[in-house]
C-alpha cells in the first residue's frame, strides 16, 4: 500500500507541474489518477476475496466495491461523481482543442467558453467552474489519503 502511494505522490510532483492558476486534471491532486490508484489499491487488497471486483473499467470497478460492501455508499457517490465530472471536463477540453489536454488554467476568456460549453451561466461562470474543480478535487484526495491511511494501517 505505501509503494502505491509513494508512486502516486512521485507521478504528481513529476508530471502534474500545478502552480498557481495551473491545474492538472489528471495527474494532479485529486485529479483522475488519485481515484484509478484507490481503486486499484482496493481491488488488489479485496480482489482475492471478492473475485467480482476483477474489473478493468474504473467505474466498473467502483460499483463492484460499492456492491460487494468494500467501498461505503458516501465514498462510492463521491468517487462515481468526480470521476465523471473529472472526465467530461477532461473530454470538452479534449474537444475544443482537438488534442489530448490535462491542463486548466484559472483564468481567461478560454475558461469561461470552457464553463459555457460545460452548462455554466451568467458572469461567474467560470469562477463557479473552478469552484466545483476545487471542491471536487479536495474531496477526492481526502478520500485517497483516508483509505491509504487506513489501508496501511490494517497492513502493517
Amino acid at each position: 500500500m505505501a509503494e502505491i502511494d509513494r508512486l502516486r505522490s512521485r507521478m504528481e510532483q513529476e508530471l502534474a507541474r500545478e502552480g498557481q492558476g495551473h491545474f492538472n486534471i489528471k495527474t494532479g491532486r485529486g485529479g483522475i489518477v488519485d481515484i484509478e490508484f484507490l481503486v486499484q489499491m482496493l481491488q488488489l487488497r479485496y480482489g482475492r476475496r471478492y473475485p467480482a471486483l476483477r474489473q478493468r473499467a474504473t467505474l466498473a470497478a467502483l460499483e463492484a466495491l460499492h456492491a460487494c460492501g468494500v467501498l461505503p455508499r458516501d465514498d462510492f457517490q463521491l468517487l462515481m461523481r468526480g470521476y465523471r465530472f473529472l472526465r467530461t471536463l477532461e473530454n470538452r477540453l479534449r474537444i475544443e482543442r482537438d488534442q489530448p489536454v490535462e491542463a486548466l488554467g484559472s483564468e481567461g476568456e478560454e475558461l469561461t467558453s470552457l464553463a459555457r460549453r460545460l452548462g455554466y451561466e451568467g458572469d461567474d461562470a467560470a469562477a463557479r467552474l473552478l469552484t466545483d474543480y476545487q471542491d471536487q478535487r479536495e474531496a477526492i484526495r481526502a478520500c485517497y489519503t483516508r483509505w491509504f491511511v487506513q489501508e496501511r494501517g490494517q497492513t502493517q
